[in-house]
């Protein structure tokens, strides 16, 4: 294929649905239980406030800094090996951004891992009300640390089974300057290849690429060769014509066609902004959604 084959699913994928459930150790896996009792085969929890969590005016926001917050999942070292004991799987959340709040901010700063402004300094980004500094994948380094500090050592060594890599498509292109020094602008559509590379690497250097998976949303050309699934994006939780769950079935089709086998959406779609909620038929199908 032009743009490489596609890693294939671990087998775990297949045992049951992918919960997506957060609220905290206690909420998350009483949640779980109370699918399962009421006969759903679980394969897998995917809880994106592992990192814990910020509070601002657009709500409650994930903090940016990728390791386990243990005030918010107490256990979660045993609750990961209790699941595996039931052949359920432990996912988490991961993006290529460092929050300048966080722990991991000042280690990469001391080692010159982030993209700059014109002025020399860490190049920060506005996410709403707080700010990150932007990995460069450009620098080889920079990679190694990421793959080594992070995804190894924060997420596979605590026995984590996959995680959504978030954000590829998000590279600033203006005042940002990269250690390869090609311009940002040229640099923004590759940056979704780097940052599944980069993962795909990880999970291969520790010999884990048969049982451990992520997830994307964002895509380039030779993506398909690392990521082994894609996800759709922020559907509303209704069926309008633009951004509605219908355009889960485009989507696929799309990313098919680019050799992107497989590919996944939320059982009830995601945005509810400006006052859009869920229907009662969507509700029917997303009932242990966690929206």
């Amino acid at each position: 294929m032009r743009f490489g084959r596609q890693p294939p699913l671990p087998e775990w994928v297949y045992n049951g649905i992918i919960l997506g459930l957060k609220g905290g150790e206690e909420n998350t896996f009483s949640r779980m239980e109370n699918a399962i009792q009421k006969g759903v085969p679980v394969a897998a929890v995917w809880s994106e406030d592992w990192v814990g969590l910020r509070v601002t005016s657009f709500g409650k926001r994930l903090f940016w800094d990728w390791k386990w917050s243990k005030k918010r999942y107490p256990h979660l070292d045993k609750k990961i090996q209790e699941l595996r004991d039931r052949n359920i799987r432990f996912m988490s959340y991961l993006n290529p951004y460092l929050c300048n709040d966080g722990s991991l901010f000042p280690i990469a700063k001391e080692k010159g891992y982030f993209a700059l402004d014109n002025k020399g300094d860490v190049a920060l980004v506005d996410f709403g009300e707080f700010y990150c500094g932007v990995v460069d994948f450009t620098n080889p380094e920079a990679c190694e640390w990421f793959k080594q500090e992070i995804i190894q050592k924060n997420c596979l060594d605590l026995g984590i089974s996959g995680w959504m890599a978030d954000f590829g498509e998000y590279l600033p292109t203006e005042n940002i300057y990269l250690k390869n020094g090609v311009d940002a602008k040229l640099m923004h559509n590759a940056w979704p290849t780097l940052w599944a590379k980069i993962n795909a690497q990880a999970i291969a250097e520790a010999g884990k690429t048969d049982d451990v998976t992520f997830f994307m949303r964002a895509g380039y050309s030779g993506v398909q060769k690392y990521c082994p699934l894609l996800w759709a994006g922020d559907q509303s939780v209704d069926f309008s014509r633009h951004d509605g769950l219908n355009t889960v079935i485009c989507a696929a089709l799309s990313s098919g066609l680019m050799g992107n086998a497989y590919h996944h959406s939320d059982i009830g779609g995601y945005t509810s902004l400006f006052n859009n909620r869920r229907t009662k038929e969507l509700s029917r199908f997303a009932r242990f959604e966690s929206g």
